[in-house]
């Protein structure tokens, strides 16, 4: 009982305590269910380099080299149905065909507020998502996506971002 509470929590700790005997298939279909899209898998590649670096991913590059290269990830890669080889594929959304912006640099903390990730650039009829740490998609008003996209979330603990819909 108390694994599948840690497992509900928040889909980052499914990534990093697989070995806590939450069940690899119940695992696989939360995995799963957070990387449907490019949004999601970019995301969750931000923050599988953050977990296992214990630094903000600095760059595009960056993370490309840590995906292309780090031999201990394969797991959690398959996991996440993330592909080595399409990996540069992830970083153009699957909604409007343009490049994501991502907040490179973003420290994703334990116990506060997720933090927006990455930006659709352009949207579907002026509809554009975010994706937050966690795998969380919002589609938020024009402001909130302005202020996301410059200064993120208060870090207030578990404050839910604001506008949009899951």
């Amino acid at each position: 009982m108390i694994h599948k509470a840690i497992c509900q929590t928040s889909f980052l700790f499914f990534v990093f305590v697989l070995a806590a005997g939450c069940g690899d298939s119940d695992i696989s279909k939360r995995i799963a269910e957070n990387n449907k899209s490019h949004i999601q898998k970019l995301t969750n590649a931000y923050e599988l380099y953050q977990a296992r670096k214990g630094a903000a991913v600095k760059s595009r590059q960056e993370l490309i080299d840590f995906i292309a290269t780090n031999s201990t990830i394969e797991k959690n890669l398959g996991f996440m149905n993330i592909s080595r080889e399409d990996f540069e594929d992830y970083f153009v959304s699957q909604r409007d065909g343009e490049e994501f912006f991502v907040r490179w640099g973003i420290r994703i903390e334990p116990m506060r507020a997720a933090q927006p990730i990455v930006f659709e650039t352009k949207g579907v009829d002026g509809v554009r998502q975010v994706c937050f740490a966690g795998a969380t998609i919002k589609e938020p008003s024009e402001k909130e996506y302005e202020d996301w996209k410059k200064r993120g979330v208060k870090n207030v603990a578990f404050a839910p971002p604001t506008g949009g819909k899951n």
